[in-house]
């Protein structure tokens, strides 16, 4: 859980290294931030380790996107009151989106 502190220097790093926390496993996957690919770089590749092929488990790749308040159109307060599955929506409607 993050205090109103650190939401307002909160960015993509921020959520990715959380992210890097929760799903850390290196007895399945070999995990690249940054990974290099055809278009760009992909925030967060986990790959499955060539031993542990054998077993029915996925690569994943994941796309972080920072996205503001001002830019999603909703103050804290608002944001607060909200659905828990609503913020999906709200940053696609947002349109745009900041960081990398």
């Amino acid at each position: 859980m993050f205090s109103n502190r650190d939401y307002a220097h909160g960015n993509e790093l921020t959520i990715k290294t959380a992210f890097l926390t929760l799903l850390f496993d290196d007895t399945l996957y070999v995990i690249e931030p940054e990974t290099e690919l055809e278009r760009g770089h992909a925030d967060l590749t986990m790959i499955v380790r060539p031993d542990m092929r054998q077993y029915r488990i996925l690569d994943i790749l994941i796309e972080f996107k920072f996205v503001s308040l001002k830019v999603a159109g909703v103050d804290g307060k608002t944001l607060a009151q909200i659905d828990r599955g609503a913020p999906a929506g709200i940053a696609r409607g947002a349109g745009k989106t900041t960081g990398g």
